[in-house]
């Protein structure tokens, strides 16, 4: 009789609800996507102060000497003045048309682009160098210089 009751009693609840789900369920998904859309929005929000931080940070004269240093750390070590010269000429420049333009701007660099940018560096200034040294360059060699 019990079992009876409770298989009658629990038919009856589900019955019942099957006349309210339908009214329950849209109120119920739209309170879960307004939920979703603002924690999306508040996360997209979040994100781009933080990217904005991160630019202005990157983008200082203190950031781009950060990245310059521990670039060129080892040219930096050895005392390097070309690469330093070349880099108090170029730092305002490059500042300013960064912060211009944006770092969204400045496209990705491949890995070929850095092996030929590091062949010019390593190699073809090198022997420009040497061609525009003075004549008494070999004579220089002769005694030991290495470049």
């Amino acid at each position: 009789m019990q079992a009876s009751g409770v298989a009658v009693g629990g038919g009856t609840l589900v019955g019942g609800l099957h006349h309210f789900i339908p009214l329950i369920l849209p109120e119920a998904l739209a309170g879960v996507s307004g939920a979703a859309l603002l924690v999306t929005g508040a996360s997209m929000w979040f994100s781009a102060q933080t990217l904005a931080r991160e630019e202005s940070r990157l983008l200082s004269a203190e950031g781009l000497n950060r990245i310059f240093e521990k670039t060129y750390a080892s040219q930096i070590s050895e005392g390097d003045a070309f690469v330093a010269s070349v880099w108090h000429r170029i730092r305002d420049r490059l500042q300013q048309n960064l912060k211009a333009d944006g770092l969204g701007s400045v496209g990705a660099v491949s890995a070929s682009e850095l092996k030929d940018l590091q062949s010019v560096l390593d190699d073809d200034i090198p022997q420009l160098r040497r061609l525009a040294a003075p004549l008494d360059y070999a004579e220089m060699v002769r005694e030991g210089y290495q470049n």
